[in-house]
C-alpha cells in the first residue's frame, strides 16, 4: 500500500499532473518566445523582459487549456495529453488563434476587414 504524500490535506500526486505541466509550460514558453522573438523589433529592454513574459506566460496558459481540454474531452493517457498539449503551448497563442480565427472564417464564410 502506498501512501500519498499529505500537506495541509491535500494530496500532492493529484496536483502531480499540474506541476509537470506548469514546468512544460515554461520550457515551451521559453521556446516559443526564442523562435518568434526575431520577427519583432525591439529596442529597449524593457519591451524585451514585457515580450519574454507575455510570451512565456501565454504559452503556459495554452498548454494548460489544451491539457484540461485533451483531457477531460478525450480518453487519452496522462503523458499523451501532456505531449499534445506541449504541442500546442510551442504553437504559442497568438498563432493558435488565427488558426481558430481562420477555421471560423472558413466555416461561416465571413472575412475579417
Amino acid at each position: 500500500m502506498e501512501k500519498d504524500l499529505v500537506i495541509l490535506g491535500i494530496s500532492i500526486r493529484e496536483y502531480l499532473p499540474y506541476f509537470f505541466i506548469l514546468i512544460l509550460g515554461i520550457f515551451v514558453g521559453i521556446l516559443f518566445v526564442l523562435r518568434t522573438i526575431k520577427e519583432v523589433s525591439i529596442d529597449t529592454k524593457a519591451k524585451m523582459i514585457q515580450y519574454v513574459i507575455y510570451g512565456v506566460g501565454s504559452s503556459m496558459l495554452t498548454t494548460w487549456i489544451a491539457y484540461e481540454v485533451l483531457n477531460y474531452y478525450t480518453n487519452f493517457p496522462l503523458s499523451l495529453s501532456s505531449a499534445l498539449a506541449g504541442g500546442v503551448g510551442f504553437i504559442g497563442a497568438e498563432t493558435a488563434s488565427r488558426l481558430v480565427i481562420s477555421f471560423f472564417e472558413k466555416k461561416f464564410g465571413t472575412k475579417k476587414d
